[in-house]
């Protein structure tokens, strides 16, 4: 046993005692206690530590394997968890990059795309170029040997003369377009807005063109519905070269005994011109390039194919001084 014995004031004496075997058995169930709790501890640790690792661990995971795809250039996988701690952000801030990257890399692409095909053009466009001002520098050059060797009479010197120019005139028509498409892509092209008659220019282009030399037979009418003493602000000049370059071209792929028809009215808002002329329609795959610039349809005839694009770039530039 064990004892423990206290001495009151009053002479009284209070002993208490406690078997060594109950006490053995207290300390021995306490211990018992401690342990399985501690146990028990150690084992909601491991539970809880292997929760919280995997918590972190997979969206972790996924966030590399979204960085990873990012690297290849394969933008298909997103981060589509809802946590709201920096995990969260991050995926958030990854999807944002991730969409900006593919925004950007989709337009570099179409830019890239769009330059090859431009390149590709300017190459086809050259050759033509090349091709065009081949014949009439032949043409040059024959006649002018055959001047200087005095081939012709002097009666025949004046035809070849007037064949001289016609083919100096082409040259030159070709460089002045060059001149013009440069000068509107690069945005210094002036146009001068002055008052002019409509109706007077478009007789005059009428008149200018309608027994242009041809091998087709052809019918050009003019139709007139605007009243002839109004007068345009615009650039009289330009849009004769633009209504110039358009039935030029409808001058070329008129159908044989067709028919051309100019023209002119008047709207509510607007001025309208309009060229028609009977023959074989543009293909719908060619519609939407008719106006770029360097393209040619496979079955041009003939010309550098600059007409159109110079035209759109006029009427584009006079819509913008109204």
């Amino acid at each position: 046993w064990l004892s423990y014995v206290i001495e009151t004031d009053d002479d009284n004496i209070i002993m208490a005692r406690i078997s060594y075997t109950g006490m053995d058995s207290v300390v021995g169930l306490v211990q018992s206690f401690f342990l399985y709790f501690g146990i028990a501890l150690v084992v909601i640790f491991i539970i809880f530590a292997y929760i919280f690792s995997r918590s972190m661990s997979r969206p972790l995971k996924e966030l590399n394997e979204i960085a990873e795809k990012m690297g290849q250039l394969d933008f298909s996988k997103k981060y589509e968890g809802g946590r709201i701690d920096e995990i969260g952000r991050l995926g958030k801030t990854l999807n944002e990059i991730t969409d900006k990257l593919e925004n950007t890399i989709s337009q570099l692409q179409g830019e890239l795309s769009k330059e090859r095909t431009l390149e590709k053009m300017r190459t086809q466009f050259t050759a033509q170029v090349s091709h065009e001002l081949q014949t009439p520098l032949s043409v040059i050059k024959g006649y002018s040997e055959a001047l200087s060797d005095h081939i012709y009479s002097t009666e025949e010197t004046s035809g070849v003369y007037d064949i001289l120019l016609t083919e100096t005139e082409k040259i030159s028509n070709m460089v002045d377009d060059l001149l013009d498409l440069s000068q509107m892509e690069s945005g210094v092209y002036v146009i001068r807005k002055v008052d002019f008659s409509p109706v007077q220019l478009m007789t005059r282009i009428f008149n200018r063109h309608k027994n242009l030399p041809s091998d087709k037979k052809y019918d050009m009418q003019l139709d007139v519905q605007y009243p002839e003493d109004e007068m345009y602000s615009g650039d009289a000049v330009r849009l004769e070269q633009a209504v110039r370059n358009i039935l030029v071209n409808a001058v070329k792929h008129v159908s044989g005994g067709g028919l051309i028809k100019i023209s002119l009215s008047k709207g509510e808002r607007e001025t309208d011109i309009s060229i028609y002329n009977s023959g074989q329609p543009i293909h719908e795959d060619d519609l939407s390039r008719i106006f770029d610039s360097y393209y040619q349809r496979k079955t041009h005839h003939g010309g550098t194919g600059l007409g159109h694009a110079i035209s759109n770039h006029i009427v584009h530039l006079l819509s913008l001084i109204h």
